[in-house]
């Protein structure tokens, strides 16, 4: 199974809105899943 890193800058903004919708990034991984990754 491949694993993938992500680098991103965020903002203090961009940090909540990750602490308050984690639901966003199992979103990302299933798609990166569903594309063959």
């Amino acid at each position: 199974m491949p694993t993938y890193v992500i680098l991103m800058n965020l903002t203090e903004q961009g940090v909540k809105n990750i602490k308050e919708a984690p639901e966003r990034i199992e979103a990302v991984a299933k798609a990166l899943e569903a594309a063959g990754g």
